[in-house]
C-alpha cells in the first residue's frame, strides 16, 4: 500500500474535490425510491440477471457489476482513522471483511440479526444462527436463493423490528447510512429491546465534534450525500442506551465515507 497525504487524496481529479469546494453542484435526498433504484434495481436487482453458485460468488459478481470485470486490480483510496493508503479493490476488500470479523468477534450471542442486509452476505461472516431483514424484494429474493434467512424489513416500518428474535445480537453494516435520520430506528429498536442483547455498528455518521480539516470534510461529505446524520448524537444521549465500546473512523472504503464501530446496549 502507498500512504497519500490529504491534498493527494483530494486532487483535482477528484470528483468529491469539486463537490466539497461548491466549484459543483451535488446533492441527494435518501427517499425510498432512491433507494429502491440504486439497490433494488441497480444492485440487487441486477444480482437476479446471474446464476449464482453460493454467496461468495454472489460477492463477486457484485463487484463486476459495480466496478467491471478488472476491479480486483484497480487502484482505490482506503483510510484507516486520518492515515490515507492507495491499494488495490482486491485487497481492500479483504481488509475490510477481516475488519468486521475481529470487531465483531468480542460480541457473541445465540443469533445474529443484520438489519439491511442487502442479499445476506455478512451473515455468512459468523458462525451460529443467522438471520436478517431487507428493504428490497430483489434483496430478499437474491437471499433467498442462496439459502439464506432474509425477510422484508423498513427501517422506517416500528412493525417491521417484530423479525428480530430472542436472544439477538443486532447488527448493521453500512445501512443505517441510508437514512438521514435514525431516531425511529431506535424507537424500532427500543419496541423489541427484551429480544436484543448487544447492538454493533460500522457505519458513517457525522460527528458534531469534529474540528480538524478532514473531519469537518468527512461530515460535508455525509451531508451531501444525506447519509445517517444523528447516529451518534442519539445514542450518546438517549438515557437508556450504554455505549459499551466507540472507535470513531476505524476504516474508510472511500476515506471520506469513514466507519465508526459502535457497540451498544439498552440499560
Amino acid at each position: 500500500m502507498k500512504r497519500l497525504c490529504l491534498s493527494e487524496y483530494l486532487n483535482a481529479d477528484n470528483k468529491w474535490t469539486r463537490r466539497l469546494l461548491g466549484l459543483e453542484s451535488f446533492a441527494v435526498q435518501r427517499t425510498s425510491e432512491k433507494i429502491h433504484q440504486e439497490y433494488g434495481r441497480e444492485k440487487w436487482g441486477r444480482l437476479l440477471e446471474h446464476k449464482l453458485r453460493d454467496v461468495e460468488h454472489a460477492k463477486e459478481v457484485e463487484r463486476d457489476i459495480l466496478f467491471g470485470p478488472d476491479w480486483r486490480t484497480q487502484q482505490t483510496a482506503l483510510s484507516f482513522k486520518n492515515e490515507i493508503f492507495e491499494t488495490t479493490q482486491m485487497l481492500t476488500l479483504r481488509i475490510y471483511f477481516d475488519l468486521i470479523r475481529t470487531r465483531f468477534e468480542s460480541y457473541t450471542a445465540a443469533r445474529y440479526c443484520e438489519l439491511g442486509c442487502g442479499y445476506g452476505y455478512n451473515l455468512s461472516l459468523f458462525d451460529g444462527v443467522t438471520y436478517g431483514g431487507e428493504f428490497t424484494e430483489a434483496g430478499v429474493t437474491v437471499g433467498r436463493r442462496l439459502g439464506l434467512d432474509v425477510a422484508r424489513f423498513d427501517f422506517y416500518d416500528r412493525a417491521s423490528y417484530k423479525i428480530i428474535r430472542p436472544g439477538s445480537l443486532v447488527f448493521t453494516i453500512q445501512a443505517l447510512e441510508q437514512i438521514s435520520d435514525t431516531s425511529e430506528f431506535l424507537e424500532g429498536m427500543r419496541s423489541q429491546r427484551d429480544k436484543i442483547t448487544v447492538v454493533l455498528h460500522l457505519e458513517p455518521a457525522v460527528l458534531p465534534g469534529r474540528r480538524d480539516l478532514f473531519g469537518l470534510l468527512r461530515n460535508r461529505y455525509l451531508e451531501l450525500n444525506d447519509y445517517c446524520r444523528n447516529l451518534v448524537d442519539l445514542l450518546q444521549q438517549a438515557p437508556d442506551v450504554e455505549i459499551l465500546e466507540f472507535d470513531p473512523d476505524c476504516i474508510g472504503a472511500p476515506p471520506l465515507n469513514s466507519l465508526h464501530f459502535i457497540a451498544w446496549r439498552f440499560r
